[in-house]
């Protein structure tokens, strides 16, 4: 064997050590046992169809959290659609009421003012059952905080300021929907 296969032949062998292999050390005259390089070739296709098979189960895996997470998302919508269907369910019947009251009124009959704010009252119970939260009272005295409120009116509000609501405003959670409108307190 020439010098410079003994020296890639030596490099195969460190290879196949590094990788689990244990090859059988070089004869004490240098030279290799003649069955040694059909054994090396054995133990490094062993290894290229493990790493062929691992790759083929992490595309798999890749294939199925790709379809995991497409139904995670279709399922997040369906219930965000399920959830608006059922306040809408819930609301149908009292917005049924308001365009029988707007043709009243464009028929000259007279709607009630209590009718009108009733109906509103079931609107707003409905939306508080499903998380809708005021912010503040009208009327209420309240200390300035300008994550929750707005200024009306009038000089600036540094926030601890005694402010007065004027209208609610609306959050869910920690989200606000709108912050109520404050003034000055007279």
């Amino acid at each position: 064997m020439t010098t410079k296969q003994n020296g890639f032949f030596s490099r195969l062998c460190q290879a196949a050590a590094a990788l689990g292999g244990s090859p059988e050390p070089e004869s004490a005259a240098g030279t290799t046992p003649p069955d040694e390089p059909s054994r090396l070739k054995s133990h490094i296709r062993t290894l290229e169809l493990d790493i062929e098979e691992r790759e083929t189960r992490i595309k798999t895996m890749q294939k199925e959290f790709d379809h995991f997470s497409r139904q995670a998302e279709r399922d997040r919508e369906g219930a965000g659609s399920a959830e608006i269907q059922a306040l809408a369910k819930r609301l149908a019947p009292i917005l049924s009421q308001v365009p029988t009251m707007r043709a009243m009124h464009a028929e000259g009959a007279p709607v009630r003012q209590e009718d009108l704010l009733r109906l509103f009252e079931k609107v707003e119970r409905i939306l508080q059952e499903t998380g809708l939260t005021p912010i503040g009272q009208v009327g209420e005295s309240v200390r300035f905080d300008s994550r929750l409120h707005q200024r009306m009116s009038g000089g600036d509000l540094s926030d601890g300021g005694t402010v007065q609501v004027r209208f609610v405003g609306y959050h869910i959670n920690d989200v606000i929907l709108t912050k109520a409108l404050v003034s000055r307190e007279d």
